[in-house]
């Protein structure tokens, strides 16, 4: 008994000739064989003729430039991973910024949304506006206040633990560095 997929191959030519031999055999023997290699075969015309029928057609605008975009990206990628594998320097640049980003994130943020607060508290005051507000809502600020601080002490507190986290990673990083540094040189 032959499978499908040895049928399939051998329709398509992608068999080897000892395999294509045994198949031969097996077709002389059994007539319902060469009515599936037939049927592959037709199937892989179509298929083909198919392909080349939107081979011919051009691409829309749109496809042509994701298609572009694509390229570039891979491209870069590529560039990227050879410059990685290539240059120790800017393998260890590349490990360390990705852990320091995530705290730089963190204090941009923070910067950020200060000055948000800030300019509007500006323009509050610039109108008069801030003093009743300031009044009418003292009793929540007193009452959320400590909450506020808490929350903000205990980022403080998270990042500094994350820090000191990494001060011996980047002891071991600097250790190997200084090991590499001779052979590099």
């Amino acid at each position: 008994m032959v499978s499908e997929i040895k049928l399939m191959q051998y329709a398509d030519g992608t068999l080897s000739s000892e395999e294509k031999k045994k198949i031969e055999k097996e077709i002389k023997n059994n007539p319902k064989y060469l009515k599936t290699i037939k049927d592959f075969k037709k199937a892989n015309e179509f298929l083909l003729d198919v392909n080349e029928a939107f081979r011919t057609k051009p691409l829309s605008n749109t496809l042509k430039l994701k298609l572009k975009k694509i390229k570039q990206i891979e491209k870069r990628k590529a560039l990227y991973d050879r410059t990685r594998k290539n240059n120790f320097y800017l393998t260890l640049y590349f490990a360390l910024s990705n852990i320091f980003s995530y705290v730089i994130t963190k204090v941009i943020i923070i910067i950020a949304s200060l000055s948000g607060l800030f300019w509007i508290l500006l323009k509050l005051t610039q109108k008069g506006v801030l003093v009743k507000l300031f009044i009418d809502i003292w009793p929540l600020i007193l009452r959320y206040w400590v909450i506020f601080i808490e929350s903000i002490l205990s980022f403080f507190r998270k990042s500094i633990e994350f820090i000191d986290d990494l001060i011996p990673l980047g002891k071991q990083v600097a250790e190997i560095f200084n090991d590499l540094t001779p052979l590099l040189t």
